[in-house]
């Protein structure tokens, strides 16, 4: 029960973070994409054409305290933009 309940908070998990690069994109100048976790929240939080607030709060429920961004099993999100853009381009 415990497993399938971090799977399903993992999954939200990623849908959140994927949901916050997608409105960061759409935000941003020529698509551009966060470099980092740290950066979609920063970027999110501080976009004035839109409630910024409301967006980094898309992606701010995945941030644990100390400011990393950690899956229920306290393991680390990694996020690279470089692989998006090659994904995007294939």
């Amino acid at each position: 029960a415990q497993q399938t309940r971090k799977m399903a908070q993992m999954h939200s998990d990623m849908n959140s973070i994927v949901s916050g690069v997608l409105v960061y994109e759409s935000l941003n100048i020529n698509s551009q994409l966060p470099d980092s976790l740290p950066d979609l929240v920063t970027g999110l939080a501080a976009n004035e054409s839109v409630d910024g607030s409301a967006h980094e709060n898309i992606v701010t429920s995945v941030k644990a305290p100390d400011g990393n961004f950690l899956d229920p099993w306290g393991n680390a999100y990694t996020y690279n933009a470089e692989d998006v853009r090659i994904k995007n381009v294939l």
